[in-house]
């Protein structure tokens, strides 16, 4: 829409603008002019070229006061100064919120502050896992809303939250595979965690091959200087005393 806008008027202050250039160097060109535009074709592409003059202003207006009027940030006033939040970080939060949820496939959350009627409107477009009672599911998806967005801004009380259930699926054997719940381990305390930078407590890994080698043998013979070596008892053999 705003795109258009801007196309219309740069068309139509081009087209004036070539006007006004032949007019200045050829005035006797607007003779023609005058008299097509008597006609009623004339008068009916004069009456049309008016409309989008005055037209398309207005809407660039309106659009731009649109805006004002809903920002895109809520902010509040505090004893220390002002606090802004920007509401796509309201926007993301609220989509996990929903998306959270077995029940919801998808969701797409938008954020508006109405600076006239001060108040917060939430829109939410959801893809639904076929449910038996849709009613009751919207109306703990609008609680659900409200309770994550009181979580976030307490000080925003006036709240409105539309939702619009955009479709709803039929839930197939690999998605309830994927969505079933997981046995998680608890979480190690702090206290028994291993620093991996601590080197003290790494111990080499043995591999499997470390125990089937197997190294060369050599005999082994005996030191007659060793002096902590057992020898076996002998046996002292006496001299004859000749006579």
């Amino acid at each position: 829409m705003h795109l258009a806008v801007h196309l219309t008027v740069y068309v139509l202050t081009t087209a004036l603008g070539i006007l006004l250039v032949l007019f200045l160097a050829n005035s006797d060109w607007h003779q023609p002019v005058a008299a097509w535009c008597s006609t009623a074709g004339g008068i009916a592409t004069l009456s049309t070229a008016a409309g989008l003059f005055l037209a398309a202003p207005l809407i660039h207006f309106l659009v731009w006061w649109g805006r004002m009027l809903r920002s895109r940030e809520i902010s509040y006033t505090t004893d220390t100064g002002r606090i802004a939040v920007g509401l796509i970080a309201i926007e993301e939060a609220l989509t996990r919120a929903l998306e959270g949820e077995p029940e919801v496939k998808k969701a797409h959350v938008h954020v508006l502050e109405d600076r006239v009627k001060r108040t917060v409107i939430i829109d939410a477009v959801m893809t639904l896992w076929e449910v038996p009672n849709v009613t009751e599911r919207n109306r703990f998806c609008q609680r659900l809303l409200r309770r994550r967005f009181a979580e976030l801004m307490p000080e925003k009380d006036a709240v409105q939250v539309n939702l619009t259930v955009h479709r709803l699926n039929v839930r197939r054997p690999e998605d309830r595979t994927a969505n079933a719940t997981t046995m998680v381990a608890p979480p190690v305390p702090a206290k028994e965690r291993r620093d991996p930078g601590d080197e003290s407590d790494v111990r080499p890994s043995i591999e499997p091959t470390d125990d089937l080698y197997v190294g060369p043998t050599y005999p082994v013979s005996r030191d007659d200087d060793d002096p902590f070596q057992v020898r076996p008892p002998t046996t002292r053999v006496g001299r004859k005393k000749t006579q």
